[in-house]
């Protein structure tokens, strides 16, 4: 069953990334371009595990007021990709909104 916990969590990593292979960017299979996108993401696609469905929700640091909400849902060609790819805080602090990204399942 979930973990639960009383008050506010406060969540200093990010999740873990949905399970995906990740194609191999030296091969020639990926557009040149694409394959240096992979491979610059990489690093920040490693740590994969089945518990991976979660939010990663960005807000304006003054903590005060109702914002509006943006939800960014990352495409990649529905082959790899992660929410934690996108750092929303820059956009949520200047635009003072709040920012959600997701990771959800990719691939076949």
């Amino acid at each position: 069953s979930p973990l639960s916990w009383e008050g506010v969590r406060r969540c200093t990593e990010l999740p873990p990334v949905c399970p995906q292979s990740l194609a191999d960017t030296e091969s020639g299979e990926l557009p040149p371009a694409r394959a240096a996108q992979l491979a610059a993401f990489r690093p920040l696609l490693q740590h994969q595990n089945e518990d991976c469905l979660y939010l990663n929700i960005y807000s304006p640091h003054d903590g005060g007021g109702r914002y509006p909400v943006m939800v960014y849902i990352h495409g990649e060609n529905f082959s790899w990709g992660s929410g934690n790819l996108y750092d929303g805080s820059v956009l949520a602090a200047y635009g003072q909104l709040t920012v959600v990204t997701l990771n959800y399942r990719l691939g076949p």
